[in-house]
């Protein structure tokens, strides 16, 4: 798998559709919103299998952003665990937080479309992330990283614009990590 590939790939499903993925993630941005993030587990990993379905060559459609509601408490125990554990992995030095990211970047796809617990989706991921490549998915993270640093640094921080581009990267984000759970799994068959 080249790096660049995983990049194209998620931009060509963007492009060929990009109303439905529009659509899709201002309505994730407003449920999440309202929401406090309490829905976000889900939406975020119905998000992400549409980009999977995409990928796979299979047409989208918005109601397919709600197909994960009934995996919302193990999502939300996910992605708590992950939010706490990342964090404090970047709050020591920022390396051990963005290695955390790269091993657990297909978690949340592997417990939406396979019944894992939430140590099952963690430790699918990584094997998932090793199967592709560690180097490889770990330069894709410090190229996001690095991405959110510049348009954060260029910009002034509490200004709507910038809010909305860190939102809207993330439509892109999203898909690199749709793109990277079907790279995944072709490596299983």
């Amino acid at each position: 798998m080249r790096i660049e590939d995983v990049f194209i790939d998620t931009f060509n499903i963007l492009k060929d559709n990009f109303i439905v993925l529009f659509i899709s993630f201002i309505i994730l941005c407003f449920l999440s919103t309202i929401s406090f993030g309490i829905l976000s587990p889900f939406l975020i990993a119905g998000f992400i299998m549409m980009y999977k379905k995409a990928y796979e060559g299979k047409i989208i459609t918005i109601d397919m952003l709600f197909a994960y509601k009934n995996k919302f408490l193990p999502l939300l125990g996910l992605v708590i665990l992950m939010l706490i554990s990342i964090g404090i992995g970047t709050m020591l030095l920022i390396i051990p937080g963005l290695i955390l990211s790269a091993m657990w970047l297909v978690a949340i796809p592997a417990m939406a479309n396979e019944e894992l617990s939430i140590s099952e989706a963690i430790g699918a991921s990584k094997k998932y992330i090793n199967e592709i490549g560690f180097p490889r998915v770990f330069a894709i993270i410090i190229i996001i990283f690095i991405l959110y640093m510049i348009i954060g640094f260029t910009f002034k921080t509490g200004n709507f614009f910038i809010s909305s581009l860190f939102s809207f990267i993330n439509i892109y984000v999203y898909g690199i990590i749709g793109v990277l759970y079907s790279k995944a799994l072709q490596y299983e068959t």
